[in-house]
């Protein structure tokens, strides 16, 4: 027999070392889960993953910008839900008003009445998570409504900037300021705004004349508070069945991602148990065929 060169010996040893990445590698992908730990062993594979995560990130994005969009409109509609219950008490007090009674009873009234008027001024002044107005267009830093103390008359404090939540065209919705939400209520008399609507009920209410005059304009206020509420309500309807499709979209991509980068973990334990009754065989025979190989040359 021939002793072995030290190109034989190079040659087992880089085989030997070979099989010990492979079992390395199914190893790897064992404990992380991943099927390609390298864009080289599969190409074309991991083009398409790549692919798929984009994908998959852009869904994301205008997913969270939905349900950002669909929380501020949540705030917007339970705001205007809240804010037609108290209009809708401040009508019960018209029609006790329109009634023969006391001064003392009419004070008692009005005196429900403001405070009926700053619960509105304080659900008008709703605050997001961040504790930014809401409300006050581009001034998020202000109260959207505040009392002028010269007049006495709650105002709006804030701009005509409608603030929207970035997305695709599918996604982008503006969110309302507080002039528009509590002003262009629409009365006999022209225009006007919830406050003032509120601010003249107050005083008839007080001086027990006009006050079917202000019924009327608080008639006008709820009907346009509910108009507003129904706008919302609408808005969120469809960005919630539009989130209700990113559920069907992300497992599309799930499927199609998964036998991609995903292995079989009972191929892989086959192979692994395969790899190491292979290394294990190549490393008895190197010893062998050394110690055997020695031997002759020493003999």
């Amino acid at each position: 027999m021939q002793i072995p060169t030290r190109q034989f010996a190079e040659t087992q040893l880089r085989s030997m070392s070979s099989l010990q990445r492979e079992l390395q590698d199914i190893q790897i992908q064992l404990s992380t889960g991943k099927k390609i730990l390298h864009a080289s062993d599969n190409p074309t594979a991991s083009i398409e993953i790549a692919r798929i995560d984009n994908q998959a990130a852009v869904l994301a994005r205008d997913k969270n910008a939905l349900q950002f969009t669909n929380g501020r409109l949540g705030l917007e509609e339970d705001m205007l839900g809240e804010s037609i219950s108290i209009v809708q008490r401040l009508k019960e007090l018209a029609i006790l008003g329109n009634r023969q009674i006391t001064s003392q009873d009419r004070a008692s009234l009005t005196a429900e009445a403001r405070q009926l008027e700053g619960a509105l001024e304080d659900l008008a002044n709703t605050a997001d998570e961040s504790g930014h107005s809401l409300f006050a267009g581009f001034r998020t830093n202000l109260r959207a409504f505040a009392e002028n103390p010269d007049t006495g008359v709650v105002e709006y404090q804030g701009d005509s900037g409608t603030p929207v939540v970035p997305g695709n065209e599918d996604t982008t919705r503006s969110i309302d300021h507080g002039g528009r939400i509590f002003g262009g209520v629409r009365t006999r008399t022209g225009l006007t705004d919830a406050f003032t609507v509120i601010g003249a009920f107050m005083t008839a209410l007080d001086s027990g004349t006009g006050i079917a005059d202000a019924q009327v304009k608080l008639d006008a206020l709820a009907e346009h508070l509910n108009t507003k509420q129904t706008e919302v309500g609408a808005a969120r309807a469809a960005i919630q069945s539009r989130i209700g499709l990113f559920a069907g979209k992300e497992s599309a991509l799930a499927a199609r991602r998964e036998p991609l980068a995903k292995p079989v973990i009972e191929q892989l334990g086959t192979k692994l148990q395969q790899g190491i009754a292979a290394l294990t065989a190549a490393q008895q025979s190197f010893i062998k065929t050394i110690d055997l190989t020695l031997f002759k040359f020493l003999s």
